[in-house]
């Protein structure tokens, strides 16, 4: 499970990196940021207990109601909460 999921994470880190070279019009905003949000998503869940569904809909929610904040920041979401730095 765990290398499936590795797997998966290196799949989207590419396809993410290829939708940031040549997605470049505005319009494929949503496509970069939906494959961003799931490799986060992939990410939490490599490091975490949780499935990829849990940690999704767990970063969606933590954002929607306030304490997460997200930033799009050349081509990359990320993550942080109000209010404090990320760690070095």
């Amino acid at each position: 499970m765990a290398r499936d999921l590795s797997t998966l994470v290196g799949e989207l880190a590419a396809l993410k990196g290829d939708a940031t070279h040549w997605l470049t019009d505005p319009e494929y905003e949503v496509l970069r940021y939906r494959l961003e949000a799931a490799h986060a998503a992939a990410e939490a869940a490599l490091e975490t207990s949780l499935s990829v569904e849990e940690a999704n809909r767990m970063l969606f929610d933590l954002a929607a109601k306030g304490p997460l904040q997200v930033i799009v920041e050349h081509g990359r979401l990320l993550y942080s909460f109000w209010g404090h730095e990320a760690p070095p």
